[in-house]
């Protein structure tokens, strides 16, 4: 909303020569706004790397530094589990596993599963601008997430501060050599490039912008490792069966010692969850009307996906994910419903 004010701000004043100069700037900042790839590309080349906080391990934790707001993360590895995928029946594990993903995965938290080799972890990321709101909540996050592990049978361990840096920031990922000489360089560049090509004061803007923007650092993955983000979960347009529910869940036990796997985990905001029931009545009433089936096919989608909500009283949760695997595992995946692809920024599910 912000970007298409702007946007409208600019070219009403193009016309007045006096505020062109005004309006091709509003101009440029709503583009940077609608098309932000354009920033993160800046700092990657201001960083050397894709960019990513920087963290400061502590005793049982990790801070995201910089910032009005504070960032706590902290984490359990689940050691071992009296009620495994592989000796339940479809209807227990269904009923398990939601019990267990509607009373820890719950709160304004962000929550990170984690697959390492066969390893099971779960952090939290737990974020407020007070020192005494952010320590209430996360004993109000223990205290949840340990009664539900002993609830549903899990044996679990507290992680140290080492143990949760080296899951966000993995061994395959290799810390940039900061060099200010770089910023200092795009930084005059962008300046340059306002001053002499206005027609270029998007890409300026975000030039000089990346440069100073703080608390960051750059990371590149190994040379020979294979990453991927998630970009689809094709199971959200869908009504599965539990019994399909449990197979795909036994299919990615089948491979879990063989990837290493983060899927950043959100709890969805109301607003969004009745934007799903609204886009199903919409893309219907229009589909009818226009008589095209290709909207009414979409409507049928987003019916499927109200339905799990309403029937089945099933989350709904915000996802990205990271995936270090080899093809074939990425397309095992995919026929789980996870799609996994190779993108620009891989690591977004590390932010």
């Amino acid at each position: 909303m912000l970007a298409f004010s702007l946007g409208a701000l600019g070219l009403i004043l193009f016309p007045n020569n006096c505020n062109y100069a005004l309006g091709y700037v509003l101009v440029s900042l709503c583009l940077v706004l609608l098309f932000p790839e354009a920033y993160y590309f800046a700092l990657v080349l201001s960083l050397g790397g894709y960019p990513l906080n920087i963290l400061a391990e502590g005793g049982n934790f990790c801070v995201e530094a910089g910032g009005r707001v504070l960032h706590i993360y902290f984490g359990f590895e689940i050691v071992d589990s009296r009620h495994g995928v592989a000796d339940l029946g479809e209807k227990s594990f269904w009923f398990y596993s939601q019990s267990f993903l509607s009373t820890s995965l719950a709160g304004s938290s962000s929550f990170y599963i984690v697959i390492d080799n066969g390893r099971y972890f779960l952090l939290s990321r737990v974020s407020s601008s007070s020192v005494e709101e952010i320590i209430r909540r996360i004993t109000d996050d223990v205290r949840r997430l340990t009664r539900s592990f002993e609830r549903h049978g899990l044996s679990y361990r507290l992680l140290s501060g080492r143990e949760v840096l080296s899951l966000l920031r993995p061994s395959f990922l290799q810390e940039a050599k900061e060099e200010s000489w770089r910023k200092i360089f795009l930084a005059m560049l962008g300046l340059l490039l306002m001053w002499r090509i206005p027609l270029l004061f998007s890409a300026s803007a975000a030039l000089v912008a990346a440069c100073l923007t703080p608390g960051l650092r750059g990371y590149r993955p190994v040379k020979g490792k294979n990453l991927y983000s998630l970009t689809l979960v094709q199971s959200f347009y869908s009504y599965p069966s539990i019994f399909d529910v449990f197979a795909r869940a036994r299919l990615v036990f089948s491979i879990a010692d063989q990837l290493f796997l983060v899927l950043r985990v959100t709890p969805s905001p109301l607003e969004i969850e009745q934007e799903i029931d609204s886009k199903a009545y919409k893309s219907y009433e229009v589909g009818t009307a226009l008589d095209k089936l290709s909207i009414i096919h979409a409507s049928a989608k987003f019916f499927a996906a109200s339905r799990r909500r309403w029937e089945r009283r099933e989350n709904l949760f915000l996802v990205s994910g990271l995936l270090l695997a080899s093809e074939n595992e990425a397309r095992i995946l995919q026929s789980a419903g996870f799609v996994f692809r190779k993108t620009i920024f891989p690591l977004g599910a590390l932010a």
